[in-house]
């Protein structure tokens, strides 16, 4: 037996690249093998991951079919009708209102791919989600007995010394928050919160925003703004590998996420492995993920109170040392292990094997 992983999409900085990636990992351990497969895939993961398009000519009748679902694929339909058993995990789709504005034909699609959620129920013989919140969209959609199974989080790869020094290492108190540039991740209130933050309380302070943007127009809007609220040292770094990334995170004092939709929120647990205190809105799978490691800001923050929580969260120490153990605390839910059982416990139950 073989259980092949389609996407919809790849790339070397995609979260959910990196978990197909860690389940072929896993799975071979148990001595599964199996191969990746994309509707596209961007250039850094060509020899990894294989086109949809040979699913038919490189599958077998025993094989099993594992999607990572996060927006429609026009290529899922087809592959579908090769397997005789698929299962499914739910990383979230965005929705569509964040969109329309700055990239309609993303909107598109993850509007074609809520609404499939439906017709593909009966479809699958398991499904999963990386958090109870996608769990209950899938419910919601017609899907039974949803488990659910965070996401792998390999902290090996933010270990000291994977990190290296950096221009932001010049004693300024550097915020940070990491996240694709998109407007779900509302860095427009990252930036109302951090420009009341430099105006009253911190004036050496530092805003660093790591990610991909989603489109130049939305990058440009952002950068407007920031220009518009008089904000000082607001950085988009774009993309960046991850020893750059982990440099990042080590030159920062907290850790600001207002992002308004998030199925898990793997830099939740990254900024926990750096100690960061964490202030965060509690919308989406964010507060599953944060637990009591994490100052909660609410549905609805106001940016002034964000401000203050901010200021509170870099300067009392008392504070910062108690938001530290917790965080290692949490982390330790979401070891690699943990997860790595739930995977193949669902595994053997969804396949009817003994043992993987």
């Amino acid at each position: 037996m073989r259980v092949h992983q389609l996407l919809s999409g790849a790339g070397p900085y995609d979260a959910i690249t990196a978990q197909a990636r860690a389940y072929r990992k896993l799975m071979k351990g148990w001595g599964i093998e199996g191969r990746i497969y994309a509707d596209s895939a961007a250039p850094g993961v060509e020899r990894e991951v294989r086109p949809t398009a040979r699913l038919a000519d490189e599958s077998r009748a025993d094989d099993v079919l594992l999607v990572h679902y996060s927006i429609h694929s026009s290529r899922l339909g087809v592959a579908l009708e090769l397997f005789e058993r698929k299962l499914l995990i739910y990383h979230n789709i965005t929705p569509p209102r964040y969109l329309w504005d700055y990239q309609p034909h993303v909107a598109t699609l993850c509007a074609i791919g809520r609404d499939e959620l439906r017709r593909l129920a009966s479809r699958f013989n398991a499904a999963a989600a990386v958090s109870a919140y996608n769990a209950r969209e899938l419910e919601a959609a017609g899907f039974a007995d949803v488990a659910v199974i965070p996401n792998l989080f390999d902290e090996q790869r933010l270990e000291p010394g994977a990190g290296e020094g950096t221009r932001w290492d010049d004693g300024k108190r550097n915020v940070i928050f990491v996240g694709r540039v998109a407007p779900h991740k509302r860095h427009d209130d990252l930036l109302r919160a951090f420009a009341i933050y430099q105006r009253h309380l911190e004036p050496d302070s530092r805003l660093i925003m790591v990610g991909e943007p989603l489109s130049p127009i939305y990058r440009v809007a952002l950068e407007d703004l920031s220009i518009r609220l008089g904000v000082r040292d607001a950085i988009f770094t774009g993309a960046l590998p991850q020893r750059r990334v982990n440099a990042a995170y080590a030159a920062s004092h907290a850790f600001l996420c207002l992002s308004e939709h998030e199925g898990f929120c793997i830099p939740l647990l990254e900024a926990m492995h750096f100690d960061l205190p964490i202030l965060a809105r509690e919308a989406g799978g964010v507060p599953e993920v944060a637990g009591d490691a994490a100052i909660g800001l609410g549905p609805e923050p106001d940016p002034g109170v964000v401000a203050e929580a901010l200021h509170m969260a870099v300067s009392d120490e008392p504070l910062r040392t108690e938001l530290a153990e917790r965080g290692r605390r949490r982390l330790a839910e979401f070891s690699p292990e943990r997860t790595a059982e739930k995977l193949k416990e669902w595994l053997e139950s969804s396949l009817a094997i003994s043992s993987v």
